[in-house]
């Protein structure tokens, strides 16, 4: 069962960078008249979101999280699906914004799915997860050394027998998990770079994303030093903020 304290605090410390789309120069909010936050979680971000009539909509499959939205931001409209969410008469245009935060890494197979009910709409998709990039640079055999002596033997071995390991992406994936010791079940079995993001993207978007910036959590930096005396490289990226336009039927015609 999830320690859901411990799962609130981890979202809690990525809130700016959740909501970097509010000053970027490729989204005015007024153009919106619908906002939906894909994995609403407690509704912050999409509270931060609300303007005057502006429908916000959070969807979430945890129910537990639902009831704590409602809490946190009553003037919001919820549902467990998109597919429930649609079915309920709402539609998605290209007047709609829809945030994924970090989520889509959780959605599996669903994500064929999803490409089918975004595709053609025009709306606008602001994306932020975790994400490992082809090119990054990669840890040295003294790093995986350092790793294995001082890598929390049982969570190590844990992750190692259902992913191996390497220099580059599964190393870089446990260093993201190997600190949620409440939920390591769940974290375990929950594979952080597992989404097709450039399948996804090609899928659905009308030309060039409008924005993309690959990054490592500074946070993530200071706290592999302090446990592992090892540096992550410069190079080396662990997450990703998207913004692009989805291909638009209505104007096609």
């Amino acid at each position: 069962m999830r320690n859901y304290n411990t799962y609130l605090k981890g979202m809690s410390k990525a809130q700016t960078e959740k909501l970097f789309f509010l000053s970027n120069p490729n989204i005015n909010m007024k153009d919106y008249n619908t906002i939906i936050d894909f994995g609403c979680a407690t509704a912050d971000v999409l509270k931060c979101c609300a303007q005057t009539e502006t429908r916000c909509i959070g969807i979430d499959h945890d129910n537990y999280m639902l009831m704590k939205a409602k809490e946190n931001f009553p003037d919001g409209i919820y549902y467990n699906s998109l597919e429930q969410m649609l079915a309920d008469g709402n539609k998605i245009t290209n007047k709609t914004l829809i945030i994924f935060n970090s989520v889509l890494h959780e959605i599996g197979e669903y994500s064929g799915n999803l490409i089918k009910l975004l595709d053609g709409t025009g709306a606008t998709i602001v994306i932020r997860d975790m994400n490992y990039a082809d090119g990054n640079e990669g840890f040295s055999q003294e790093d995986l050394s350092k790793l294995v002596r001082h890598g929390y033997a049982d969570r190590l071995a844990d992750f190692i027998a259902k992913y191996g390991i390497d220099l580059g992406e599964q190393f870089l994936h446990y260093l993201l998990k190997y600190t949620y010791i409440d939920n390591w079940e769940l974290e375990l079995n929950e594979d952080y770079f597992s989404f097709d993001l450039a399948f996804f993207v090609n899928k659905l978007a009308d030309g060039k994303p409008l924005y993309s910036y690959r990054y490592m959590l500074e946070y993530k930096r200071k706290q592999v030093l302090k446990h592992f005396d090892i540096t992550i490289p410069d190079g080396m990226t662990s997450h990703i903020q998207l913004i692009f336009k989805v291909k638009n039927r209505e104007t096609e015609r």
